[in-house]
């Protein structure tokens, strides 16, 4: 089996987060904040709180739709409790039960993004542009039988058929864990749940039964449980929680974290629920990464030690909206940052922004920006649109077209 993460974004944009790098706020500087002549102009050292707040999001949003494309496009058949071995026998299934993937989300996690993939697969946007583009895809996938990605996804929806899973319809929730961000990106640690209808203790042997005959599967024992764990290449360990839940990690302790329920999720996170798609980057991170960076001669070196959390969402139905969160040390620090940003940070990057194309309704969402403080918080609020949705599902189903067309 082999586990891919694709990563990108939409042109016109902010660049890559460097590693280590943490959201922070930008709060007034030395001698505060003066309106330069000829009006604002963008600092000349240390990135954008609302730039850095925006790539997050968008990272986040990315984050969602290549959930939608794991979710749908490994889909295969379910419903049966007795299904074919492939090899003239039977298997019974257990009937699905349901879980949630939140629970199960470790106490460790430098960034945690959810994704409500049930609301994602049934936005109308998704449904008109994404869901034909995803389709193509898959059918794209077979026609050269002996391509690797043609393999995959054959041992992939083997592999879903044995466990008796149909993701398009079973997968209600994706929640992603990722830590150790911060050093050398080879160790960085990743944690995928599942949450949604799922048929208890199926999929460990599944994976052992569907596995590649390159792949050396190891079946062990975790909180009660089989697992399968894949020590061919990168690590990489697939298993259920007691309720049903589907875990795959690349580290044990964070694999034997996730298949145990807690409340870090809320206690830990305050992770938004209410979404789409949510994000936070812990204040474990943040502490971290000011320990590790630099900050000498950053002017905004004392707003970035001031920020403790970030976190945000982007709703799509109804009133289409994005929201950045940056939570401070004290209501001081937060009102320095959040005039920072109305006087200083924000009029550049929307001047900036005027001689650019849109391309997935971001313009229009960073033209409409607003800034509130709410005690600690500095809140970025970032009106959407029914037309800027649509324009982003758009885009992102050109992005597979083009994904088909260089395989080809």
């Amino acid at each position: 089996m082999s586990m891919q993460m694709a990563g990108g974004g939409f042109g016109g944009g902010a660049g890559d987060v460097p590693p280590g790098a943490p959201p922070g706020g930008y709060g007034a500087p030395p001698g505060g904040y003066g309106a330069p002549p000829g009006g604002p102009t963008p600092p000349k050292k240390g990135p954008s709180a609302l730039a850095i707040g925006l790539v997050v999001a968008g990272l986040v949003v990315v984050l969602g739709a290549a959930a939608i494309i794991v979710v749908y496009f490994v889909r295969g058949p379910g419903g049966a409790a007795e299904i074919s071995d492939g090899k003239g026998g039977t298997i019974s299934l257990p009937a699905k039960i349901s879980s949630k993937a939140h629970p199960h989300l470790p106490a460790t996690c430098d960034v945690v993004a959810r994704a409500d993939a049930g609301a994602l697969l049934d936005h109308e946007a998704v449904k008109k542009h994404v869901i034909p583009a995803l389709d193509e895809l898959q059918a794209s996938a077979g026609k050269d039988p002996s391509a690797k990605d043609a393999k995959d996804t054959k041992e992939v929806e083997e592999l879903l058929r044995l466990a008796g899973i149909d993701p398009k319809s079973d997968v209600k929730e994706v929640l992603l864990c990722m830590s150790e961000l911060d050093g050398d990106q080879r160790n960085a640690k990743m944690t995928l749940v599942l949450g949604g209808e799922f048929r208890p203790d199926a999929v460990a042997t599944a994976v052992e039964r569907s596995a590649a005959k390159d792949d050396k599967i190891e079946l062990i024992t975790v909180d009660g449980r089989k697992a399968a764990k894949k020590t061919t290449g990168d690590l990489l360990i697939i298993g259920q929680a007691a309720d049903g839940a589907i875990v795959v990690a690349n580290d044990q302790a964070m694999f034997e974290a996730a298949v145990k329920e807690s409340t870090a999720y809320q206690a830990t996170y305050a992770l938004p629920m209410s979404t789409e798609v949510a994000f936070v980057v812990s204040e474990r991170f943040l502490q971290r990464a000011r320990t590790n960076r630099n900050l000498q001669g950053n002017p905004f070196a004392k707003d970035i030690t001031a920020t403790t959390r970030v976190s945000g969402f982007v709703a799509l139905k109804g009133d289409p909206r994005g929201e950045v969160r940056a939570t401070m040390a004290g209501e001081k620090e937060a009102a320095e940052l959040a005039k920072g940003l109305e006087q200083l940070i924000l009029p550049a990057l929307k001047k900036q922004g005027a001689r650019q194309k849109s391309q997935a309704g971001e313009l229009e969402v960073l033209s409409a920006a607003k800034v509130r403080v709410e005690g600690k918080d500095v809140v970025v609020e970032a009106p959407w649109s029914a037309a800027g949705v649509d324009q982003a599902a758009q885009k992102l189903a050109g992005l597979i077209r083009d994904t088909m067309k260089k395989k080809r």
